[in-house]
């Protein structure tokens, strides 16, 4: 057995850790255990003699020990399983203090040990792969249920498992997924991508991604093919260079989302974002944390800017689903649900189609059921005239309708139903659908339907803040 022990944080408040260990030939498994309290945020990613990586791990409710086995059935989650070469590999490892609510750090202590085994006795993990691996790269899941035939999707673009900080395994978010009548989801733990998922439930398509986060602030990569830190390492994370970088690199289908841009200390820090490689914002965040009633709006008016920039950036909702489903946050009417918000996208059922629509915004948010418009014009689509009737059909029964022009509510509706007749006097114009409940909370938007082009002029994140008035410090 190999240990290597994890001192204590001082006055940093994070601390990087490289060690080396060496795998004898004919090595079946390695079993990692971390040994340290959970209220520190420890991750760490294991490369093979040949610089690839092979392991994932964010310490906190990730089953122990965490198993790399030759025979990716026995791998552990998480993992690239697979022949373990001969040589001396590197175990990376990154420890912080936990964040408080106010953005300071908790007190530390000694922190522990990481225990390094080899030739263990293993268990099946999951009994059914539906991620498939080639080459370290994971591909997105095939079409499911996909005929050729289009609808509205209803989806979850954010969501956490215990295997980052979730409360929820695998295999009860795809039992809360059935119960929410999802169609799809986004697994987007912190840092890792799934290189397997149990597939026992196909009715649910689970798209691979990941949470890239950083103490400067979150991103989600929608369909993700590879790890970030396959490449990058964890070390420089908090670099906004590394950041950009990172976002550079996205690979195509793959999306880039930017997360809960002003939830206070969650929040989009990385001025730099060159903001023709974000590919949509999450405008709605978990809803039942009280702190995001006022990011929502932040978000909200950011995104005005950009569209009102001739950017086409699509708004999406994400539940950042953390909580078991019987738990409140503090004040908090409803629990923490996975779909809550809903992302509702039109598109074939397939994970490539889901994420060519998002990107092309066909896309509507919504707490409070499904929406329907007259036409033929879908979200984030031109159209063709500058005058004419948009009406808008709500599930919901009683609810405030806006209508937004180039940022602007310029008709209040209240009830299920109601019309709108447009009217644009410029070249340029775009129209969007907000939905509000009773206390004036943001419960549901559509992608805007535009009119005309316009060359965007703000180039990054801080050209945003800037026009918003936002130190965002």
């Amino acid at each position: 057995m190999t240990t290597f022990t994890l001192e204590a944080i001082t006055s940093a408040s994070t601390q990087y850790i490289e060690k080396e260990f060496f795998i004898a030939n004919h090595t079946q498994s390695i079993a990692i255990t971390v040994h340290a309290p959970t209220h520190y945020w420890l991750q760490y990613y294991v490369y093979d003699n040949l610089g690839q990586l092979r392991m994932q791990y964010l310490h906190k409710n990730t089953p122990q020990p965490v198993i790399l086995h030759e025979d990716i059935t026995h791998s552990a989650p998480y993992t690239f399983g697979g022949e373990l070469p001969t040589g001396q590999w590197k175990i990376a490892i990154l420890v912080a203090k936990a964040v408080t609510k106010d953005g300071g750090f908790a007190a530390g202590e000694a922190i522990g040990t990481v225990d390094i085994l080899t030739n263990i006795l293993t268990t099946n993990h999951h009994d059914t792969i539906c991620h498939t691996i080639d080459d370290f790269t994971l591909q997105l899941p095939t079409a499911i249920l996909a005929d050729g035939t289009k609808g509205w999707l209803k989806g979850d673009f954010h969501t956490h498992t215990i295997f980052s900080d979730g409360d929820l395994t695998r295999e009860e978010n795809m039992m809360m997924a059935q119960r929410q009548m999802l169609d799809f989801f986004v697994a987007t733990d912190h840092n890792i991508v799934p290189t397997n998922w149990p597939s026992h439930v196909a009715e649910t398509i689970v798209i691979p991604g990941i949470e890239v986060t950083a103490p400067n602030g979150h991103f989600n990569i929608l369909g993700v093919a590879t790890s970030p830190f396959a490449k990058h390492s964890i070390q420089h994370l908090n670099e906004e260079e590394t950041m950009v970088q990172i976002i550079n690199d996205v690979a195509k289908p793959a999306l880039v989302s930017i997360n809960h841009p002003f939830l206070t200390v969650w929040s989009w820090l990385f001025k730099q974002t060159k903001l023709h490689q974000v590919d949509s914002i999450e405008i709605i965040n978990d809803p039942t944390y009280a702190d995001n009633t006022a990011a929502t709006e932040q978000a909200l008016q950011a995104w005005n800017i950009l569209l009102n920039d001739g950017y086409r950036i699509t708004g999406i909702g994400g539940s950042d689903s953390h909580l078991h489903p019987t738990k409140k946050y503090e004040g908090a009417t409803y629990p923490s649900l996975i779909g809550d918000p809903a992302t509702y996208v039109y598109a074939e059922k397939s994970a490539h189609a889901i994420l060519a629509s998002v990107k092309k915004g066909h896309v509507y948010v919504s707490r409070v059921g499904t929406l329907q418009t007259d036409g033929t014009v879908l979200f984030g689509e031109c159209l063709a005239t500058k005058s004419g009737h948009i009406t808008v059909t709500l599930e919901a029964k009683q609810m405030t309708i806006d209508w937004v022009i180039n940022g602007k509510v310029v008709q209040q509706d209240t009830g299920h139903k109601a019309c709108y007749h447009f009217d644009f006097q410029t070249d340029f114009a775009w129209l969007r659908i907000d939905l509000r409940n009773e206390d004036g909370e943001l419960v549901g938007f559509t992608n805007p339907y535009y009119y005309g082009e316009k060359t965007p002029t703000l180039q990054t994140w801080q050209d945003v803040l800037g026009q918003m008035g936002v130190a965002h410090d």
